[in-house]
């Protein structure tokens, strides 16, 4: 997972219950639709990957995460999250607990 891909993660749990269109998301982002489809490909196969449920709502051009914001707590204390993916800055978000860097 790059820097931009959890950008998105934190945006969306941040927003959660809110929808967005994928064209607005890859303007604010400044990277294309197909970049943001891929990103959160990518979030969905990492959220997968470490067990940690999660209600991203996917349709052809909007994107929504309904849930908790509690989400970003699980990711965190996941280590095997951790362990796979590098993240530098994790203990950056870990200690600030809100924001996307």
């Amino acid at each position: 997972m790059n820097l931009k891909t959890y950008e998105l993660l934190i945006y969306l749990i941040e927003n959660n219950n809110s929808s967005f269109k994928i064209e607005e998301l890859a303007k604010q982002f400044n990277v294309t639709s197909r970049s943001i489809r891929n990103y959160l490909s990518a979030i969905i196969t990492f959220l997968e990957s470490n067990n940690i449920d999660s209600d991203i709502i996917n349709t052809k051009d909007k994107i929504q995460y309904v849930g908790e914001k509690d989400l970003s707590n699980q990711i965190f204390s996941s280590t095997s999250a951790i362990k796979e993916y590098n993240f530098p800055f994790v203990g950056i978000y870990a200690a600030c607990g809100s924001g996307v860097l």
